[in-house]
């Protein structure tokens, strides 16, 4: 048996699984695709969710890769992580247009918390950068980042897989430049 240890609190558990034991469909909590299972594993002490795929040969595989697209600095606020946690699962649970839309709420909540919390989001990326809290190629990543959440959010666009690693690498920057920056 696996041992599954918490990216959020290191705690560990056995994962006792078979394929057999839950109709992922019925309960909510994952789906089937081409005999692979799709869920996400909650830890039952601190709540923090990992995306996973199920193999039909029962093997167990992680989805998320954040080496290609980086971390949130640790000072950043538990509802700006909690934002990106979503765009992460989103992005590892093959919802793109989730994952973009939650990548943008993620810049706009850490605006709001630096302090810019009045207007609509190109708004508030612009005050941002008359009050020194973005440099130019931030504050041109967040429009960049802003224009791909609003298309959408309004599916003006189709989103590949390969365009989200890109919007939370945006989104690592601008929040950890925020939070960085005085």
């Amino acid at each position: 048996m696996p041992i599954i240890r918490c990216a959020g609190c290191e705690f560990e558990r056995v994962l006792n699984f078979s394929k057999g034991d839950h109709d992922p469909m019925s309960s909510g909590w994952g789906w089937i695709e081409k005999d692979q299972l799709f869920a996400t594993l909650v830890c039952g002490k601190c709540g923090y969710s990992t995306a996973f795929i199920l193999h039909g040969s029962n093997a167990l595989g992680w989805i998320e890769k954040k080496d290609t697209y980086g971390a949130l600095v640790t000072k950043a606020s538990a509802a700006v992580k909690q934002v990106f946690r979503e765009a992460e699962l989103s992005y590892s649970g093959r919802a793109y247009r989730a994952a973009a839309t939650m990548c943008r709420a993620c810049v706009e909540q850490a605006l709001v918390e630096k302090g810019h919390k009045k207007g609509s989001l190109e708004q508030k990326i612009n005050a941002a950068k008359r009050a020194n809290h973005l440099g130019y190629q931030e504050y041109m990543i967040a429009h960049g980042s802003r224009l791909v959440g609003n298309e959408a959010v309004h599916l003006k666009e189709d989103l590949s897989p390969s365009d989200i690693p890109a919007l939370l690498s945006a989104a690592v920057v601008i929040v950890n430049h925020l939070i960085v920056a005085p």
